[in-house]
This record gives structure tokens, C-alpha cells and sequence, in this order.
């Protein structure tokens, strides 16, 4: 069996949950006696995750490899040359397996497959399907997608809202590794959040909700871990507070064993989340979370009281209300690892191979 990964791109400078969870998949995949190729669209110049040596990585080192970074009609023209590139491809691996990993990868797969009918594609927005561009965009996309062979849900709501629009639908998970975590000496003197600084993870809330609870007098600091926007705004926040000496702006620092040591809590404050890799890292680390009830990854991993809490969407006063020690402390989390078992990758893998070899079976 051949499968084929489709990414923006797997350098070090595109870090982020999705080529994680890609990289990760490949490596167990590949293991499998599955012949894996992850495509880049873009050039590679430090890979960011560790791929294994069975798995093949081709890189067609198109410089800006996101539609994020075109315009207007340059979108149009970053289509129409990575549906060539792919078209002339495909036609030499035709009895393939193809998996698109965003939404404009999966619409371009939606695509190809009128030229090329035979070709299988698994997609995967890695997303909320909450998310929208506006009626007409979103009819046009929910039409093409009817024309994949099989859209990878993260959660059943996503899968109700795709079968909903006649799209076909399976719910597999993002997956964690359990067995690969290295447990630290955990001092819990840290608050934590970890994320893009723009508006759909509401940065400034989380800083505003840390501030008010008041946890900086008890010698819990705030790490806040990544890039986006809103820094300087949060870093004009930061003095507005006076929270100088309590709060830590971490750039670029993408590995998991400094992230989440020392941290006593994760906080989300996002508005919207697919299933977020950063909650299932901190509860696979006993870190138990705090988080909006946004659609939908949250509510499918937090259990309130016992591996964190939820509360629900931007309720900032219900929020603030837990954010206190006594009620973080309350949280046993000796074990909690084990309210998220069902994310281990060897769960997951099991469910991809199910999909992947009755996808092989029809391509035969």
C-alpha cells in the first residue's frame, strides 16, 4: 500500500500541530510495512519534527507554499500551478492513496479527482468546522468536498456537520504518543499558555484572567508560548499590569519537555479549537486545563473536576472563578494521563489503517 501526505510544508519555520500530528502518523504508518511519501509544497531547509528514514519526503520547494501568503488572483494562480504539479504526479501513482492536510489542499484534491476519478483522497481540515468564509464560499467548498472519497472528522460534531452536507465522514482523532513522554520534576510554580498570539486565541483574555486571579501573589508566574499579532499588544498589557516580573513571552520554542515543565495548569481562552494537541500534551503530563467550551476539541477531552475544567465560551467570570489554588489544587493529577488513553497514537493508528486498507481494497 502507497500513501501519500500532502503539507504546506515540513520546515522548521511551519511548526505546528498539524505537521506534528503528519510526521507522527508517517513514522507509525511506515512502520506498518506502508510505503509513506510526505510532500511539502514548500522548500525544507531544517525539518521540523524528526521523519523516519522509511518514510520518503519530496519537497517541490514552491517559496510561498500557503494561499495565506497570496492575494486576489495569486490564490487563483497557486491552485491552478500546484494542480498541474500534482496532476503530472498523480498520473504516474494513480492506484495511490492521496491525504490533503487543510482546507485549500483538500479543495484542490476535490479537484483533481473530476480529472482523475480513480484516484483515492482521504481529506483532514484539522480544523473546527466551525469556521466559515461566508454562504457562497462555504456552498462551493461543501459541494467539492461531496466529491472526496472520505472526510477525516477530528470530533463527532465535526462529522455530524459534515454528513449534515453530504459529505462523506469518519471520526479518527488527533493522536498523542503517551509512551514517549518524559515525566520532569514538576515544581508547579507556572500558569501556561500556549498558542497563537492572534484574536481566535483570545492572548489578552488569558493575560486579563491571570491578572485578576491574583495567582501572581501566591509565586505562580504566566508563560505565555508563541508568536502571532497580538504580541506587542500584550506586551503593552504585560505593562499595564505591572506583571513585568510575572509574566514570560516565549518565541519559537517548539519543544514539549520545557514547555510544560514546572506548569501547575494550562489555560485556553480560544474561540474557536479543533482538537487542540496543547490540552492533550498537558493532561498526558498530568497538567490538568482550563478552558472555553469552544467548538468543539475542548469539550471532547476535558472532564470537568477531573482532568480540568470547562466553562463556557467566554464566560470570563466563571472562568476567573475557578482560576484560584484552591481549585486547581483540588485536581488529583497523580493519573490523569489516563482520561485521554483513547488519544494514544496505537488507538489511533488502528482506526487509519481500517480507512486506509478499505481504500486500498477498492483501489485493487
Amino acid at each position: 500500500m502507497n500513501i501519500n501526505f500532502i503539507v504546506h510544508s515540513l520546515d522548521r519555520s511551519n511548526m505546528g500541530g498539524v505537521i506534528k500530528v503528519v510526521t507522527e502518523l508517517a513514522n507509525i504508518l511506515a512502520q506498518k510495512n506502508i510505503r509513506v511519501t510526505i510532500y511539502s509544497i514548500g522548500c525544507i531547509n531544517s525539518i521540523c519534527f524528526e521523519v523516519s528514514s522509511q518514510v520518503t519526503v519530496i519537497a517541490l520547494n514552491i517559496d510561498k507554499h500557503s494561499t495565506s501568503q497570496y492575494f486576489g488572483l495569486k490564490k487563483i494562480n497557486w491552485f491552478i500551478s500546484l494542480y498541474k504539479i500534482f496532476y503530472s504526479i498523480i498520473g504516474k501513482k494513480n492506484n495511490e492513496i492521496w491525504l490533503p492536510t487543510s482546507p485549500p489542499l483538500n479543495l484542490l484534491f476535490s479537484i483533481l479527482k473530476y480529472k482523475l476519478p480513480n484516484i483515492k483522497v482521504i481529506g483532514c481540515d484539522h480544523t473546527s468546522t466551525v469556521y466559515s468564509k461566508g454562504n457562497i464560499v462555504d456552498t462551493l467548498k461543501y459541494f467539492l468536498l461531496k466529491n472526496l472519497d472520505c472526510m477525516v472528522a477530528l470530533t463527532k460534531e465535526d462529522q455530524e456537520f459534515y454528513v449534515k452536507n453530504g459529505i462523506k465522514s469518519t471520526v479518527i482523532s488527533n493522536p498523542i504518543d503517551l509512551n514517549s513522554i518524559v515525566f520532569q520534576n514538576n515544581k508547579r510554580n507556572s500558569i501556561i499558555f500556549v498558542g497563537r498570539f492572534s484574536s481566535e486565541k483570545q492572548p489578552l483574555i488569558a493575560l486579563k484572567l491571570y491578572y485578576e486571579s491574583k495567582l501572581w501573589k501566591h509565586n505562580i508566574n504566566f508563560r505565555m508560548y508563541g508568536n502571532g499579532p497580538l504580541e506587542n499588544e500584550l506586551r503593552s498589557a504585560i505593562k499595564v499590569y505591572g506583571l513585568e516580573n510575572n509574566v514570560l513571552i516565549v518565541n519559537n520554542e517548539y519543544n514539549p519537555n520545557y514547555i510544560y515543565k514546572n506548569a501547575l495548569f494550562l489555560l485556553m481562552t480560544s474561540k474557536v479549537e479543533g482538537l487542540p494537541m496543547v490540552l492533550l500534551e498537558a493532561i498526558g503530563r498530568n497538567i490538568p486545563c482550563l478552558a472555553f467550551d469552544c467548538p468543539y476539541g475542548p469539550r471532547n477531552i476535558i472532564i470537568s473536576g477531573v482532568n480540568g475544567f470547562l466553562v463556557e465560551a467566554d464566560d470570563f467570570e466563571s472562568a476567573l472563578k475557578i482560576l484560584s489554588l484552591d481549585n486547581i489544587l483540588k485536581i488529583n493529577n497523580e493519573n490523569i494521563i489516563n482520561t485521554i488513553s483513547q488519544y494514544d497514537i496505537n488507538n489511533i493508528v488502528e482506526k487509519w489503517l481500517c480507512i486506509l486498507n478499505a481504500m486500498n481494497m477498492e483501489s485493487i
